[in-house]
């Protein structure tokens, strides 16, 4: 995977995640590591970004060395129809391997682990997790499409 870096300048993190939905109001703590997957994309200059928020991940990062960590307090925000919305403070993944399906071009996806005592949420549908923290343990996926 050394490839998909251009340099090994230090980079400054910003983690945040995308918006999960939820009618649970508080955070949970994992009893044990919980599998998830998380989705990257390739950008322009061969660096793996977030889908949504663009920050970059590190090569300890990818290679599972250093946890993926989320900045901020994550808050729940009472929406109209009475769920809970999280945006801050968490890192956005699923549950389900199989996400290929809506992968854009130039995507990674990577099966990670919520380690064992980490707070985190899901949605009730069971398909989206959002926690404090990830740690990749394997790219299983990668669709990298070539400009002509």
């Amino acid at each position: 995977m050394e490839d998909l870096f251009e340099s090994s300048a230090p980079t400054k993190l910003k983690f945040e995640n995308m918006c999960l939905y939820t009618i649970e109001k508080g955070l949970k703590f994992a009893k044990e590591n919980i599998v998830c997957y998380k989705v990257f994309e390739i950008n322009d200059e061969n660096a793996i970004v977030t889908p949504i928020l663009k920050a970059k991940l590190s090569k300890k990062q990818l290679d599972g060395k250093k946890p993926f960590k989320a900045k901020g307090i994550a808050k729940a925000h009472k929406t109209k129809i009475g769920d809970y919305s999280y945006g801050k403070g968490l890192i956005h993944a699923y549950i389900n391997r199989d996400i290929k399906s809506f992968c854009l071009p130039n995507t990674l996806i990577c099966e990670c682990h919520i380690p064992k005592h980490t707070r985190y949420i899901t949605d009730e549908s069971g398909t989206n997790i959002a926690a404090k923290k990830i740690i990749i343990d394997k790219v299983v996926w990668k669709k990298v499409c070539i400009k002509t």
